[in-house]
């Protein structure tokens, strides 16, 4: 019977992925095993990163399940400019950020305020 030292001293065994690279994955990659909550908080930061101050404040990440990351933006025609012209763009950025597990963006218009607005209505509150 081969033991996990014997594998691993003649090199059958992967080596653990230095603690650098683990550190860069925890912050850029969602991981499957993430709680959820955790998940969207880092896609959403890095979503304010790539789509810039303007349209962070008109736009908020609602979900990101399989594949498909779900933003809530304040209008009817800012989601129709961001599915037509901006979605490609978007995704190839994301991806360029770590999260090459979003094949597609929809973006829905919302009758409540959202983004910068939203949270200026909570903090009055």
């Amino acid at each position: 019977m081969t033991s996990y030292i014997d594998l691993q001293e003649r090199g059958y065994l992967p080596r653990l992925l230095s603690r650098e690279f683990q550190a860069l994955l925890k912050e850029y990659a969602p991981a499957r095993g993430a709680r959820p909550h955790e998940r969207l908080v880092k896609v959403e930061k890095i979503w304010r990163e790539v789509v810039g101050e303007g349209i962070a404040k008109q736009s908020e990440v609602i979900s990101y399940k399989r594949g498909v990351l779900k933003v809530l933006v304040v209008s009817t025609p800012l989601a129709a400019e961001l599915t037509n012209f901006a979605r490609q763009m978007l995704l190839e950025e994301l991806a360029s950020r770590g999260l090459e597990g979003i094949h597609d963006i929809k973006f829905k218009a919302s009758d409540r305020p959202v983004g910068e607005a939203r949270r200026r209505k909570e903090q009055s509150t």
